[in-house]
C-alpha cells in the first residue's frame, strides 16, 4: 500500500514537523499492521458535531462521504457553505484534507467498528489550534 499525501496536506504539516513525523510513523506502523486486513466503507451520510478552534461548539452539520475508487469525495453543508474534500483510509483510520476559503486543512478519525461514529481532530493551515470533531452514522 502506498501513501500519498496531496500537496496541501503536506504544506499545511510544515509548520507541525514533530506532529506530521509522529501521525507519518503511525500512518506506516498501522499500514504494516493491516496490510491484510479488509478495508472498511466509510461512506453514508453523517451528522458532525465538535468544537472549533476558538472554542465554540457546533451539532447536527450534514456530512456526506461517498466511495470515489480507492478515495472518498467528503461534502460537509454549513450555513450556507459546503466544504469539501478527499480522504483515504489506513484500516480504522480515516483522513481527509479539504480547504476552507482557500485555506488547506486535514483531519484526521478513528472509526469506531461497532457504532460506525468517527471521532478526530481537524486544523487549518492558518492556526496553530486543533477543532475536535465527531461524525455520527445518520440511520
Amino acid at each position: 500500500m502506498r501513501l500519498i499525501f496531496p500537496q496541501k496536506v503536506v504544506i499545511m504539516m510544515k509548520f507541525r514537523p514533530l506532529a506530521f513525523a509522529g501521525m507519518l510513523t503511525l500512518a506506516l506502523t498501522a499500514t504494516t499492521q493491516t496490510s491484510a486486513q479488509t478495508r472498511w466503507d466509510f461512506s453514508g451520510n453523517y451528522l458532525a458535531s465538535g468544537i472549533n478552534v476558538d472554542g465554540t461548539k457546533y451539532s447536527k452539520v450534514p456530512v456526506s462521504i461517498v466511495t470515489k475508487g480507492n478515495n472518498y469525495s467528503v461534502t460537509w453543508k454549513l450555513e450556507g457553505s459546503v466544504w469539501k474534500g478527499v480522504g483515504t483510509d489506513i484500516g480504522n483510520t480515516f483522513a481527509v484534507g479539504y480547504q476552507v476559503d482557500g485555506v488547506p486543512g486535514v483531519g484526521i478519525y478513528k472509526f469506531n467498528t461497532t457504532s460506525g461514529v468517527l471521532t478526530g481532530f481537524w486544523q487549518l493551515d492558518d492556526s496553530d489550534k486543533e477543532g475536535t470533531e465527531v461524525l455520527t452514522p445518520v440511520k
